[in-house]
């Protein structure tokens, strides 16, 4: 463990009310994340030396002034072998077929699926150089005439230049605003993303280009 890599990693939750909460990442915040309600969206992802380095972040990106405590031991740095426990743990995660099935991205997009009556493969393999890469889902009519993919959190970075190099369109998409279903954004997206499938089965909320990017123009 590196002096760069000793840092615990956080997660800023925001509720449909705007209350925030903060907790770790991976297993040890699964009783935090338990608690929250099904509107909660993941704001932001943060590393902290220690408690207080962690809440001196916090009350930064909230804009709350300067945190303070009259604990000595908040400003103790994490336990190495607290670190290493998470990071091992969220390293298990990322590419994991089983997590990545289940993940609030593949959620999201099952429910936009079935909300919008569009053709969705979730969660969806790729094959590249004898490496199994996982995708929160496939859209299999849009972004290009072999679909679009959707990325999560979990699945690996070079996923995007995977895609691409086997003729996928891979969109950007931040993992934060695109965890939780709305249809307006959702929709949005998909036009501008184009429709490439078969002209007549277009749904009819649909309004982009069909068989190109950026919506009718």
């Amino acid at each position: 463990m590196t002096e760069r890599s000793a840092t615990l990693v956080h997660e800023l939750w925001e509720e449909a009310d705007g209350l925030t909460m903060v907790c770790e990442a991976g297993p040890g915040g699964d009783e935090a994340r338990a608690l929250l309600g099904p509107a909660a969206r993941l704001a932001w992802v943060f590393e902290g030396h220690s408690h207080f380095d962690t809440m001196t972040r916090y009350y930064d990106r909230m804009d709350w002034g300067p945190y303070s405590t009259d604990q000595a031991c908040d400003f103790d740095q994490y336990p190495i072998d607290r670190i290493f426990e998470q990071r091992t743990a969220l390293a298990k995660e990322i590419g994991n077929r089983d997590v990545i099935a289940t993940s609030r991205a593949a959620r999201a997009w099952q429910t936009a699926a079935a909300d919008l009556g569009i053709r969705l493969e979730s969660p969806f393999e790729l094959q590249h150089n004898g490496t199994t890469y996982w995708c929160a889902a496939l859209l299999p009519d849009f972004g290009g005439p072999k679909g679009a993919i959707i990325a999560c959190r979990h699945a690996h970075d070079e996923i995007f230049d995977v895609a691409s190099e086997l003729g996928f369109y891979a969109s950007g998409l931040s993992p934060y605003h695109y965890e939780l279903y709305e249809r307006d954004s959702f929709s949005e997206t998909l036009n501008d993303w184009g429709w490439f499938g078969d002209p007549s089965a277009a749904p009819a909320w649909f309004s982009g280009a069909h068989g190109r990017h950026g919506g009718v123009g």
